[in-house]
């Protein structure tokens, strides 16, 4: 009688071990199932996931003039169909319309650069490339009914640029140097979709604004630089 009730006993173990291990397989097979159908729209764009690529060009405007073409992107969600929010990273290459020569430290303008002379950090250059990371708002405003229409934005671009190498910007007032620069970019223009099927496939068209500032600079006058530019944006979003 008590081998009889071991039996049945270790029967039922087995038993609800399987059924356990049964469920937990189909548990495991369904999380698999949710997080593929999580991934599946951020790879196919199907979802609320957004990205775009970025060409800008702007002119230097204010007593020193950078010219700039920048290429970036910018990943994130849109979170209503008038608003979105992302981060992005770019390429920026940077050309100084200075010209002439710069006095050096010992005509006056500055005494604590240490016989650095004219062109400081292993000389001076007027070309460079500049890396911008910032955090990405855009605004929509449609113009229309149907999603496939025409629309405005307001895009504002808010983060921080270095400039690469150990070399200086050489600038009309002294030198831009590769400490932490502010940067802000703010622009406006127009939304064209260009895919009816797809409304999210859109052409964007504007002006833009760019303001660098930094506290971190070797200038005549003091540390601080303020850089202004404006121009022009072309960009693709998906």
């Amino acid at each position: 009688m008590k081998a009889r009730f071991v039996r049945i006993t270790a029967a039922t173990a087995v038993a609800l071990m399987l059924a356990s291990a049964q469920q937990a397989s189909a548990q495991l097979w369904q999380a698999a199932s949710q997080l593929q159908s999580l991934i599946s729209p951020a790879l196919s764009g199907s979802g609320r996931y957004k990205g775009s690529a970025e060409v800008m060009g702007v002119a230097g405007i204010g007593s020193s003039k950078l010219n700039h073409v920048e290429i970036s992107t910018s990943q994130g969600y849109q979170y209503t169909d008038w608003f979105y929010m992302g981060a992005g990273l770019g390429v920026d290459i940077v050309r100084s319309s200075a010209s002439g020569e710069i006095p050096s430290p010992d005509a006056g303008y500055s005494s604590g650069w240490n016989g650095w002379g004219s062109s400081p950090r292993y000389g001076d250059k007027k070309t460079g490339v500049m890396i911008p990371v910032f955090t990405d708002f855009r605004f929509n405003i449609p113009t229309g009914k149907s999603p496939s229409a025409a629309s405005l934005f307001v895009d504002l671009r808010l983060g921080a640029t270095w400039l690469v190498g150990n070399r200086y910007l050489r600038t009309d007032d002294g030198w831009l140097s590769n400490n932490t620069n502010f940067y802000f970019r703010p622009a406006i223009g127009a939304r064209i979709p260009v895919n009816s099927r797809n409304p999210r496939q859109a052409v964007n068209i504007g002006v833009a604004y760019l303001l660098i500032t930094s506290g971190n600079n070797y200038w005549y006058y003091d540390h601080s630089v303020t850089l202004s530019a404006i121009g022009a944006t072309v960009s693709f979003e998906w």
